[in-house]
């Protein structure tokens, strides 16, 4: 039998000193509540940030073993400065193609089980965030949530014949503002209806007319 040399072993451990080490800075400080309230607190990887389809767990960094707990037994996972809501829903899939402007996947949804990322939590609503080919926000009021819808149709002729030149590709029906007025009560001042209809289907606009909403709610 050949003996390894000295330095070859000293190379060999080093290996896998660094990949033990580089595999414990993927786990981060966080908490997992499961859907029985209870507050699982340790630190967690989670290779998938579309999905949380493998989410492992480790008690103390040092440990050489994690667990794995699934995304479909926790209402919330938060780690770093982030929190992820588990939600069960439907959510439009339709989007515009940026080079030809397509809609695609009109009038359809998708229903499963999402993590939606938290991105403003106040008195009444509560604001959130998820991406798969384009940006989906949605409102949460009290222990419900829904998506902040928008709809893509092509205009009609009747409608492309008042343009003299550069005729809309596509028309955007933004069915969020709606669903603002009524979750401020069907009624809000001129200045809270500006702000809705002014309100693009943006992240920062988005955060701004909620936090705004969010203060005057009754």
């Amino acid at each position: 039998m050949k003996k390894i040399s000295p330095l070859l072993l000293a190379l060999i451990l080093m290996g896998l000193s660094f990949t033990s080490v580089s595999q414990d800075k993927d786990f981060t400080p966080g908490s997992y509540i499961n859907n029985s309230g209870d507050t699982i607190s340790g630190f967690f990887q989670i290779k998938d940030l579309k999905t949380f389809s493998d989410i492992q767990f480790k008690a103390n960094l040092a440990d050489s073993q994690s667990e794995y707990l699934p995304f479909d037994n926790c209402k919330s996972v938060s780690f770093g400065n982030h929190q992820y809501i588990s939600w069960f829903g439907a959510r439009g899939m339709a989007y515009v193609t940026k080079m030809d402007f397509i809609i695609m996947y009109k009038d359809s949804f998708n229903v499963e089980r999402i993590p939606l990322k938290v991105l403003y939590k106040g008195n009444h609503f509560t604001l959130l965030h998820y991406r798969d080919v384009k940006d989906h926000f949605f409102i949460g009021v009290n222990d419900s949530i829904q998506e902040l819808l928008i709809s893509y149709r092509y205009p009609t002729d009747w409608e492309r014949r008042n343009y003299i030149i550069n005729a809309p590709r596509f028309i955007i029906n933004p069915i969020y503002h709606n669903q603002l007025i009524s979750l401020m009560g069907g009624t809000v001042t001129r200045r809270q209806e500006v702000i809705i209809t002014d309100c693009v289907y943006e992240e920062l606009p988005l955060l701004r007319t909620i936090k705004q909403l969010d203060k005057k709610k009754k």
